[in-house]
């Protein structure tokens, strides 16, 4: 059967969400992150919202005949606006949605498909998110890794341990397996933590978090330059502008791998 993702516009689904504690507090565990029990009310991490997967939607069929026919799936780019934080013990509605399906440069081969998903309760919208991913049969010609010049004001060494955590989360859309740049979708074993998102953006989001304890995200925008098998990676971080901090992960090429830049405020 021909594929066409042009034709996937418009689909969507609807899930419910509920923020189950114990499944935060076995990813905290898991990564070793310190502090006291998940309790109810507590707010969630940055990323911890890609720890549930979406209900089979509209668009999975189609997903799993390209994958079928030798396509591959890579995460690109996104963004996540933040209206109100997710709390756990809640219960959410999660939409998502093809906003646009095109091939590159009338290319029929390439495709680039924009979901866009909302979290929300009955009243109110809590989360806005873009995610772009690349479906193509040769992943590796669209990739944009080349020496950027990008002087940070600090930076840190990913540690082996650290890198080794985040490469075990199993990188998903809807189900189906998605590149990373520094997690090939699943290929390293138990214990595979399904992430609907993309591992080495949660790499920087960490590094946020854990550096800048009194600011809040309410914006990330990040973009994904390619895969690497690099196990020398640093994160290199600076304030570009008022309330807006940029962090990019680098190989030991000085190639920039993933790029993120978060809107803050203080949260004293």
């Amino acid at each position: 059967m021909y594929m066409d993702p042009k034709e996937w516009k418009g689909k969507s689904v609807e899930s419910e969400l509920i923020v189950d504690p114990a499944t935060i507090q076995n990813n905290r565990d898991f990564t070793n992150k310190t502090g006291p029990a998940v309790e109810k009310g507590d707010q969630l991490n940055l990323y911890e919202h890609w720890l549930y997967p979406a209900e089979s939607s509209p668009v999975g069929d189609e997903l799993s005949e390209a994958i079928n026919q030798g396509y591959s799936i890579s995460w690109r780019s996104g963004r996540i606006d933040y209206r109100k934080p997710l709390t756990i013990g809640e219960s959410y509605k999660r939409i998502v949605q093809v906003q646009k399906a095109d091939a590159i440069e009338g290319d029929s081969s390439v495709y680039l498909v924009s979901f866009g998903i909302k979290i929300r309760t009955e009243y109110s919208l809590i989360c806005e998110e873009e995610q772009d991913i690349l479906l193509t049969k040769e992943p590796e010609k669209h990739e944009d890794l080349r020496r950027i010049n990008f002087d940070g004001d600090w930076k840190l060494n990913v540690k082996p341990e650290e890198l080794s955590k985040i490469s075990k989360f199993k990188s998903n859309l809807l189900g189906y397996p998605v590149l990373d740049s520094i997690s090939p979708a699943g290929e390293r074993g138990e214990p595979n933590i399904p992430l609907q998102g993309s591992p080495s953006v949660t790499l920087l989001m960490n590094s946020f978090t854990e550096h800048f304890e009194s600011r809040k995200a309410d914006r990330l925008t990040y973009t994904i330059h390619g895969t690497t098998d690099d196990e020398n990676l640093t994160i290199s971080g600076k304030d570009t502008d008022a309330f807006v901090t940029s962090l990019r992960l680098i190989n030991s090429k000085r190639q920039v791998v993933v790029g993120l830049d978060v809107r803050w405020s203080y949260d004293w």
